[in-house]
């Protein structure tokens, strides 16, 4: 009777043992959720709004959820948060911002116990308008007279930065034909002058007048073009 009752224990406690081991059902994996992220326009101009719009879903429907939107500029190295989008239950998403320079949008889903996190990004290049330079020249000479160049546009700039050693004045002057002529003048031994000119669209030439001894540099600018920010 007494082994009868040994076997019985060492039975009843292997099967605890076994019990024990096999412990809770693993839990299920999250399921893994599509993206779509797109940053519009693209070239965009600095500035002017860009769209960030996608969808995130699992199913057709029941995929309310929450987007999180980052920002790291092409000369960053590090992500910068910028806010963030909730999608509707077919789960499409979109949030506006201004685009302000060139770089990559980072669009995050965390994901939840049921589904499972996703990510998506998108490079987008931010441009803006600066002056194009069309010509320059740089010179010592009191008296100068420049070869003849075409402006392709009625308005434009030519900047004269120059320094007399002591003393001096500066005298700029277009010589558009067909009578168009604009200048700038300073009574100023040294600094920087602007001649906003408007009778460009035509060839002429510049000149200009200063005293013995100074140094200057003039540069001409005629439309815009666009660079990236």
């Amino acid at each position: 009777m007494y082994r009868k009752m040994i076997r019985w224990f060492s039975a009843v406690a292997a099967a605890v043992s076994l019990i024990g081991l096999a412990g809770p059902a693993a839990l299920a994996a999250p399921a893994p959720v599509q993206m779509t992220f797109n940053a519009a326009p693209e070239p965009a101009d600095q500035g002017k709004a860009l769209t960030l719009s996608g969808r995130v879903w699992l199913g057709a429907t029941g995929n309310r959820s929450r987007v999180y939107f980052y920002f790291r500029r092409s000369t960053a190295t590090t992500w910068a948060y910028t806010g963030y989008a909730d999608s509707d239950d077919r789960g499409y998403f979109s949030s506006r911002t201004t685009a302000r320079y060139t770089g990559t949008w980072r669009a995050m889903y965390r994901g939840t116990a049921t589904r499972g996190a996703i990510t998506r990004l998108d490079a987008v290049a931010v441009l803006h308008r600066v002056p194009r330079r069309l010509v320059t020249y740089t010179g010592t000479d009191s008296s100068w007279q420049g070869p003849r160049v075409v402006i392709p546009t009625a308005d434009f700039q030519a900047v004269v930065t120059y320094r007399c050693p002591v003393g001096g004045y500066m005298y700029l002057r277009w010589n558009g034909d067909s009578f168009g002529y604009e200048s700038v003048s300073s009574a100023k031994p040294a600094g920087t002058l602007t001649l906003n000119g408007h009778q460009g669209a035509r060839s002429g030439y510049f000149d200009l007048d200063t005293w013995s001894g100074c140094t200057w540099k003039i540069t001409v600018y005629s439309g815009t073009v666009r660079v990236l920010a």
